[in-house]
């Protein structure tokens, strides 16, 4: 896959296969995780894959590491599926999506630091790469489905 056109394509694929309802969501979630940690696209600045891959991560580790919880995990993905089927390709709906996704649903931290060319800097609560598995949020998946 070497351009963002492409990445969108097969994301799109693999959301609305989860919306068939055919099978259960991990696998294409899985498979949406695989195409948007695979570091592509970055050749024409489309970001929507970084933050795809923390998504799409944080949802499918719901599904594996709480193996009690895999219904409400499973309502997520398709929940995100249909989302993003909803708005992608519209740079502005899909900012709010991630914004929604990551701190709203998924808890990561909102973390402002100080500007140093003028603009604020909005990054996440981690501190470093293996925070991004562990980000500062509530500690029970629980919680996440009742903020909807």
């Amino acid at each position: 896959m070497k351009d963002s056109e492409a990445f969108r394509a097969a994301v799109r694929a693999r959301a609305m296969s989860m919306l068939a309802g055919d099978a259960s969501p991990y696998d294409p979630a899985l498979e949406i995780l695989g195409l948007a940690s695979g570091g592509l696209p970055v050749d024409d600045g489309d970001e929507a894959g970084n933050w795809l891959a923390l998504i799409w991560g944080e949802l499918t580790d719901w599904f594996e590491l709480r193996p009690a919880e895999r219904d409400q995990a499973e309502a997520h993905m398709i929940t995100a599926a249909r989302e993003w089927l909803t708005i992608e390709g519209d740079q502005e709906a899909e900012a709010h999506y991630f914004d929604r996704w990551l701190h709203d649903i998924l808890g990561f931290e909102r973390r402002v630091t100080p500007p140093t060319s003028g603009a604020v800097d909005v990054t996440f609560g981690c501190q470093g790469p293996a925070d991004v598995l562990a980000p500062a949020r509530p500690t029970t998946v629980t919680s996440r489905a009742k903020r909807q």
